[in-house]
């Protein structure tokens, strides 16, 4: 799947982009940080987990976005869930 460098999350336009541990400080495999309309990636990992990171983001936006109140795992296993029936099925290309 080629991530695409802009979003939309609930009408809101997010900019997706890749840094390292030693640019964010951080030992995340990624972040989003709504604040500021941005979702960022390792961009050490290898593809399949940079597709996963990210659906677990678009997640945690429209977590915060609806007020699901989704605790963290929660979300974590629902996004490799269906990051898997994706890959599983061939959607991802």
């Amino acid at each position: 799947m080629k991530i695409p460098p802009k979003i939309k999350i609930g009408g809101h336009l997010f900019d997706v982009e890749y840094q390292s541990e030693e640019e964010t400080g951080y030992e995340h495999s990624g972040s989003k940080l709504g604040w500021k309309n941005k979702i960022w990636l390792q961009k050490d990992m290898v593809q399949s987990k940079k597709e996963s990171v990210l659906f677990h983001e678009i997640l945690e936006e429209l977590n915060y976005q609806h007020e699901f109140k989704l605790d963290h795992q929660v979300l974590s296993s629902i996004a490799e869930g269906f990051y898997q029936v994706l890959v599983d099925n061939n959607w991802l290309k």
